[in-house]
């Protein structure tokens, strides 16, 4: 069996936030928060093997101005197989007419993005307020 992907946003919560903590992610903890988070989406996009859960996007946006990106997650067992390139390709073509397309890349992971025609913004500076 191939990867299926799914956009059904109330699906999958839990092994989203199993995945993101596994990767060493702080929202992985984060419960109902996470689920609402999640489900509120404008776009989720999820990859699965079956039952299990190969990856994940989502996607927060006005469908004109802005659209941002806040997770974009390949379980390791899954990596290295295009799925998050799938995924990607995706969110991408969705939003093609969308003026700004916004990403926080962790580090090392810039390479990925910019295959997408992400680029470093230079005179931005990513910044938070978390609270939690």
């Amino acid at each position: 069996m191939g990867i299926t992907y799914s956009e059904d946003r109330k699906k999958g919560h839990e092994q989203i936030a199993a995945l993101f903590t596994e990767l060493g992610w702080t929202s992985g903890a984060q419960g109902e928060r996470l689920h609402k988070g999640l489900e509120h989406s404008h776009s989720l996009i999820t990859a699965w093997d079956g039952e299990r859960l190969a990856g994940m996007a989502c996607a927060i946006s006005d469908g004109y101005m802005v659209m941002y990106v806040p997770f974009v997650a390949v379980h390791p067992d899954y990596q290295g197989r295009g799925i998050g390139t799938e995924i990607m390709n995706r969110l991408v073509d969705r939003y093609r007419e969308v003026a700004r397309k916004v990403l926080v890349a962790l580090d090392g992971k810039e390479d990925f993005y910019e295959r997408f025609g992400f680029v470093k913004s230079g005179d931005r500076v990513p910044m938070y307020l978390k609270e939690y």
